[in-house]
């Protein structure tokens, strides 16, 4: 091997080249090259040519002229630009069963609870017209969690670095998620209460590719992924009224945002109580923050229980 081979082995950095080469980074870089030469050459044109030269062999063997330009695009360039050059690659696909369901969630009787005739919330909104609702933070997630656990709905689990519900909390909610299974009629009366809508006028159909569709009517007004996750967001919504002391005072936006991403902690199907599977997409990029995009479905029946994303 020649000496000048040796030279540029050592300067490439092959995690930044080749397939590897992120475009912005590489735009970001020539950019500045061109900047950089252009000012040179106005005071001597030979030496703009020779830094223009030298910037791009430092782009082509390094992925990047500017020291921290990954940590720099990461910070400053903004995310549509990013998307725009395709920077949300999937290179893992992760694929588990949730835990095993609990003795709470396979042996909680029916049984008619109170509460059913409570004030409209948020829960209309929580089935997203598109197909799939990405579920955002509420505000800090840090003040969601501690608001969750102060108030009794979720704790840590020991057998994993995560959270997960109370046996109390989850006890409640499955009794309510079996009433409404099991009960159109149920479900009507909790879902007119919600809407201030009279429940003879409401129905549930089934829309495709697995959705859960309410009508007014027999006008669609409201979408779920699946009957599955309108039977969760529809018992949630109740229990969490009981056990947050602010419930009212959240807002619409973030009781919408709650209720969704609460499904994300069923660990069996609200339709069949199939043990669910999750399946998470991580996206990564040297420009970005990893985006997580985690998918909760049951195997058994087909339902897409919960859909999200985060960071």
């Amino acid at each position: 091997m020649s000496a000048t081979s040796e030279v540029i082995d050592r300067l490439r950095q092959p995690e930044y080249v080749g397939e590897n080469r992120c475009v912005p980074c590489t735009v970001v870089n020539s950019i500045i090259a061109l900047l950089l030469a252009g000012a040179v050459a106005l005071a001597w044109p030979p030496a703009g040519a020779g830094v223009l030269l030298l910037s791009a062999a430092a782009i082509y063997l390094r992925g990047y002229l500017v020291p921290g330009t990954p940590e720099l695009t990461r910070r400053y360039l903004p995310e549509r630009a990013l998307r725009a050059f395709g920077k949300e690659e999937t290179i893992v696909r992760r694929r588990s069963p949730a835990a095993e369901p609990t003795e709470a969630e396979r042996d909680v009787p029916d049984a008619s609870d109170g509460g059913d005739d409570a004030g409209a919330s948020a829960v209309s909104d929580a089935a997203d017209d598109s197909d799939t609702a990405e579920v955002s933070a509420p505000a800090d997630p840090s003040e969601v969690e501690a608001m969750l656990r102060e108030s009794g709905v979720v704790e840590d689990d020991p057998d994993a670095d995560d959270l997960r519900l109370t046996a109390e909390f989850r006890e409640v909610w499955w009794r309510r998620i079996r009433r409404f299974r099991g009960d159109d009629e149920a479900a009507k009366r909790r879902l007119g209460a919600v809407l201030d809508l009279d429940p003879d006028v409401l129905g549930f159909e089934a829309g495709d590719r697995g959705r859960f569709v309410v009508t007014l009517e027999g006008d669609p007004i409201s979408r779920w992924d699946s009957d599955a996750a309108f039977y969760a967001d529809l018992a949630v919504e109740p229990t969490l009224r009981e056990w947050l002391p602010d419930w009212e005072g959240l807002g619409d936006r973030r009781r919408t945002e709650l209720i969704a991403g609460m499904r994300a902690f069923l660990e069996s199907c609200p339709a069949c109580e199939t043990t669910l599977t999750q399946v998470e997409n991580v996206r990564k990029s040297c420009c970005s923050s990893d985006v997580v995009g985690v998918d909760v479905d049951c195997e058994a029946c087909g339902a897409r229980v919960f859909s999200g994303t985060y960071r």
